[in-house]
């Protein structure tokens, strides 16, 4: 007796396997495609001595903030291998005088930190803060390496 003769003979075992087969099937690709819940950071990492150390504190402070009687400014730490080892790629304040829109024009909201902010090389007590979204700023970020023998593209990493 064939294959085909036993599935002739059996059309109720035929039916309920192939419906099992497309309901695990569809179980399967939803199961899959669930999107995975992202608890957004609450924590950022800080320096107060140009990304020599760091310090993980509230992502809501607006840096530079005081810190142990000294400036903090916020480090954006890098790493080449899976968040094994860190390194601060560059650093990030709010100008020490925020620019304000012409008196008129004023949306009755600080300016965004984003068109603002400065960043400047780490390691570097003479290095100028220079404005993030500009020629120079990007420069600074788009410099980012890994550190010789890490290889890879360095990938930010956040404190938790």
């Amino acid at each position: 007796m064939g294959i085909r003769e036993s599935l002739n003979r059996n059309p109720t075992v035929v039916t309920g396997a192939t419906v099992a087969v497309v309901v695990i099937a569809l179980i399967l690709i939803f199961w899959q495609s669930r999107t995975k819940t992202i608890i957004p950071p609450t924590k950022a990492y800080f320096t107060i001595d140009d990304g020599q150390s760091v310090f993980e504190d509230d992502l809501q402070k607006t840096a530079p903030f005081a810190h142990d009687g000294a400036q903090a400014v916020q480090a954006h730490m890098f790493s080449c291998n899976n968040g094994r080892t860190k390194f601060v790629g560059f650093l990030e304040k709010m100008p020490d005088k925020v620019p304000q829109q012409p008196a008129g024009q004023r949306s009755g909201r600080d300016p965004p930190r984003l068109f603002t902010s400065l960043v400047k090389t780490p390691r570097n007590k003479d290095a100028k803060w220079v404005l993030k979204l500009g020629p120079d700023g990007a420069a600074i970020i788009a410099s980012v390496r890994c550190p010789e023998g890490d290889g890879g593209a360095p990938m930010e990493v956040f404190a938790n």
